[in-house]
């Protein structure tokens, strides 16, 4: 095993050892909460001395206090000794552990996910279940260890250690346990609220709306494009659960992957320390900071995820290929809000690259229906035909060129001008700009509309023969 098992207990990992059930209903968060503690004192950092191969009673003398005298098959232990994981409730395990996890973040989260109010939740925690008083399943002072032999030992399948093996945590010889070689994937479980997820306020707040049926009939589907396929999409699922796995240890470590660059014609192994998922224009991407496929240049870089060709290998922070700029970050590591914050200071995916400044023509008409009442970007602004003069003149080195984009605008007095900061060879603003072609002129910066200029050449060269046959050009 590459790793001990530092999964802390927030709300995917519970419901990983729920069996995916709803952790509100019957004892189920209680049941999930016992069965990650069994698995922290196997595999965890402070795990209990029990060799590759054990019985249930060895592990039951090792774990309690006094096991064999008060530890019964039929009998709930008693109150007999503070110090004894069974007397320890369920408050304790996810908050005052030393695998506990911040209580108020595990709260919100917990109320995100399910639809019940703070009260019912403080009742969950101390009681194991919602229902009503004097029930059969209520915790005994919230103590999740308070059962019998049999419930955590027992033969049938029900039974805690047996729901180990059926979840792939352990596996049976006879009547003895083994470890296992490798942890069993915890599948990926999304919340009913999605607003750390869509980045967009207003599709967000429709998302959240709507995301339940009505009157049994879903109302509200989301359609978006993905392009991966066969090979491609194999890799993106074992890079995803890789990449979950990972973001579960803490600290996160650095990673080492092998990564093929179709914009860069490259292929190697580089270094990273990974930060984020975005799904963007049709396929996700692996937000990181490290070395990138550009000379191995160190900063930030956009991975497709089939791009990383291998199993993603974990490195620990003191390994000495890790580079001095890398291990730097290690007390500081990039989070994501830094790349949201990149993102809405400069229009473009490719939120690492050079911020330019753009000046677009748009024909009235166009403009009218389908720009002047949309959103493009914080920084896409409608400007005057002075105002886009005065920009021309400002940022034009070349008089020749300078005239002629001078010309053009004063050809054009009634169209619309808008300016924009955007991301230099950020594809997505190139194929944005496509798409309203014809009815865009890129006026700057002359790297652009060069860029631009050539495109449609290169286009109009696949149809020169049909606009012949339509007489649109000469022979």
């Amino acid at each position: 095993m590459s790793f001990p098992f530092d999964f802390s207990p927030e709300i995917s990992t519970l419901h990983h050892f729920s069996q995916q059930h709803s952790l509100i209903e019957s004892s189920n968060l209680a049941k999930a909460v016992r069965l990650y503690v069994i698995v922290q004192s196997i595999y965890g950092v402070n795990a209990l001395t029990l060799g590759t191969e054990f019985t249930y009673n060895k592990w039951r003398n090792l774990f309690f206090v006094d096991a064999q005298k008060i530890h019964q098959r039929d009998l709930k232990p008693p109150l007999h000794a503070p110090n004894c994981p069974c007397a320890k409730p369920l408050r304790y395990w996810l908050f005052e552990s030393y695998f506990s996890i911040d209580e108020p973040q595990w709260k919100a989260s917990f109320l995100e996910t399910y639809n019940i109010k703070p009260e019912q939740l403080e009742k969950l925690l101390n009681e194991g279940d919602l229902l009503k008083e004097g029930t059969r399943n209520k915790l005994d002072r919230g103590r999740i260890f308070g059962v019998t032999g049999k419930t955590l030992g027992g033969d049938q399948s029900s039974y805690d250690f047996n729901r180990l093996v059926a979840l792939g945590w352990l596996a049976k010889k006879e009547k003895n346990y083994q470890k296992v070689e490798h942890f069993p994937e915890i599948k990926l479980f999304f919340p009913q609220e999605y607003s750390e997820i869509i980045t967009q306020p207003e599709l967000n707040t429709i998302t959240n709306v709507f995301r339940n049926p009505i009157n049994g009939v879903q109302r509200y589907f989301i359609h978006l494009d993905y392009v991966p396929n066969g090979k491609g999409k194999d890799l993106i699922g074992d890079r995803q659960n890789e990449l979950y796995q990972i973001w579960h240890h803490n600290p996160v470590p650095v990673v080492k992957i092998e990564y093929q660059s179709k914009s860069h014609g490259t292929k190697g192994k580089l270094i990273i320390y990974p930060v984020c998922i975005y799904y963007h224009q049709r396929a996700p991407y692996l937000c990181a900071w490290g070395q990138t496929p550009k000379r191995r240049k160190i900063g930030w870089y956009n991975f497709r995820l089939e791009g990383i060709k291998q199993t993603i290998q974990v490195l620990n922070w003191d390994d000495q290929q890790i580079p001095q700029e890398l291990k730097y970050k290690k007390n500081n590591p990039p989070q994501p809000d830094e790349i949201e914050g990149e993102m809405s200071e400069v229009w473009g995916f490719d939120f690492y690259e050079q911020a330019q400044l753009m000046l677009l023509r748009f024909p009235q008409e166009f403009d009218h229906d389908y720009i002047k009442e949309s959103y493009r970007h914080r920084t896409f602004k409608k400007v005057s035909v002075q105002q886009a003069c005065k920009l021309i003149e400002k940022v034009t080195q070349d008089e020749a060129e300078k005239k002629r984009l001078l010309n053009r605008v004063n050809n054009y007095p009634d169209d619309a001008y808008y300016t924009a900061q955007y991301r230099d060879n950020d594809n997505t603003i190139i194929m944005r700009l496509r798409s309203w072609t014809p009815n865009v002129e890129v006026l700057l910066p002359k790297k652009l509309r060069n860029h631009l200029a050539i495109d449609i050449y290169e286009t109009f060269l696949f149809y020169q023969d049909e606009l012949k046959a339509l007489k649109m050009i000469a022979d």
